[in-house]
């Protein structure tokens, strides 16, 4: 039997988040918890919508 493991990590998209809630001004880290706290209002949870993250590795392993 082979298996393949695939994983994608991300991080806030602070850049996408600033211009979509208007957070222009905030750092860094109060952008990113606006962001959050935005998104719990919304929908109950606190995972950001797929376009407010940004890729930062892809990785694959395949056992045969």
């Amino acid at each position: 039997m082979s298996v393949m493991v695939f994983d994608i990590e991300t991080v806030p998209d602070i850049e996408a988040g600033r211009v979509l809630y208007e957070l222009e001004g905030l750092n860094d880290e109060d952008a990113a918890r606006s962001m959050f706290a935005v998104r719990q209002q919304q929908t109950g949870r606190n995972f950001l919508a797929h376009p407010l993250h940004r890729v930062v590795a892809i990785s694959a392993v395949w056992e045969s």
